[in-house]
């Protein structure tokens, strides 16, 4: 028996009613879901891709590979690397610190034993974990978590990506952390157009494409500059998914903050004090915001040959090699897209350096 009109229009007005109630609710008792989270962590890979130097940190190959993972991916920055020491610079992606914390600062220097990684924690998560690098980053820091490792200056782009292929395809029974690194993406990015496009095949290969958290980045650029301008550094990703697909931002963030964001991502336990692990330095909310769009200046530390510089959102710190300090204030961008002012005319003035030395080389010819 159907219910009359008047039952009808009452029950309507009340589920009209209760929605907003509902919906309210789940707002204020509901988890929070804004922050970088994924529905299922346990099936998420991370590969992340690095190359010892790159050109120019603005500038992207234009091969298939790089073109796909502009349209499908997110691009931050430029971003600091923290020194121009590559083992300390490679230590500072993993652990989530900075070298004056992490304690790998110069050449001949190792992290502690008992060092958090953001590899550890994945390994100690059960999931698989593994290096391949053509440089010797992970014997001459110390670097703890990979189960498989491969170090070996000589090889290239072929052989790297042709090794990460075989183990995606491979590693089928548990999720995988894979670290790539190839000393020198090439002319135009050749090379790394080669790496990466060997390594999205074998990703689609081995079915992996849709779930893998995808970063690649560099440890220094190639414009010569004398001070920090050279840690500049390019910064891509891809999401599962192609989450946020095609997003641009130029906040100025750096490579400590990658790791926080991996934890977050993978749902792995923080670093823990009362094991006495370093707690991380990463701003990883910060980081997700940018790969979803947002822009705008935060407080970096890089350190190196010239010395240790503070960059704020207004103000340049540097403490020399010599003891002496210097304060000056940075330009302000124009506009959220006005990277080279919110940078304070460091990357202009890398780029100016390049360019002189590369007219000056030219003239003695």
């Amino acid at each position: 028996m159907w219910p009359s009109e008047r039952t009808a229009r009452f029950l309507l007005a009340l589920l009209i009613l209760a929605a907003p109630l509902g919906l309210g609710l789940r707002m204020l008792l509901a988890e929070r879901l804004d922050g970088p989270r994924f529905p299922r962590p346990s099936a998420t890979d991370f590969v992340l891709v690095t190359f010892g130097s790159w050109a120019d940190p603005e500038e992207w190959p234009d091969g298939q590979a790089f073109r796909e993972l502009a349209r499908r991916g997110q691009r931050v920055g430029p971003l600091w690397a923290t020194s121009d020491h590559a083992p300390a610079a490679a230590a500072s992606l993993w652990t989530g610190r900075y070298p004056v914390a992490h304690g790998l600062r110069a050449s001949g220097e190792r992290l502690p034993a008992e060092t958090w990684t953001l590899a550890a924690a994945a390994r100690d998560a059960g999931t698989r974990t593994a290096a391949f690098l053509g440089a010797n980053l992970v014997s001459d820091s110390g670097l703890a978590g990979f189960e498989q490792l491969v170090e070996d200056p000589g090889l290239g782009a072929e052989a790297l990506g042709k090794m990460a292929r075989r183990f995606l395809v491979e590693a089928t029974d548990r999720r995988v952390l894979l670290w790539l690194h190839l000393e020198d993406a090439g002319a135009g990015g050749a090379e790394a157009e080669r790496l990466l496009g060997e390594l999205v095949a074998g990703l689609v290969e081995s079915g992996r494409e849709p779930d893998t958290l995808l970063f690649v980045t560099a440890l220094q650029n190639r414009l010569d500059a004398a001070d920090e301008g050279r840690l500049l550094v390019p910064f891509a990703s891809y999401l599962p998914a192609a989450l946020n697909a095609g997003r641009t931002s130029a906040a100025v963030l750096g490579h400590v903050d990658l790791a926080g964001l991996g934890v977050a991502l993978l749902r792995l336990p923080r670093p823990s004090l009362a094991r006495g692990e370093g707690a991380l330095q990463s701003r990883e909310q910060l980081l997700w915001s940018a790969m979803r769009g947002t822009s705008g200046p935060e407080w970096n530390w890089v350190e190196g040959s010239f010395g240790e510089v503070a960059r704020l959102p207004e103000q340049r710190l540097h403490l020399a090699p010599d003891g002496s300090f210097r304060a000056e204030r940075l330009p302000q961008p124009r506009a959220l897209g006005d990277y080279s002012s919110v940078g304070g005319g460091a990357l202009e003035n890398a780029r100016r350096t390049f360019a002189e030395r590369r007219d000056q080389a030219a003239g003695r010819r």
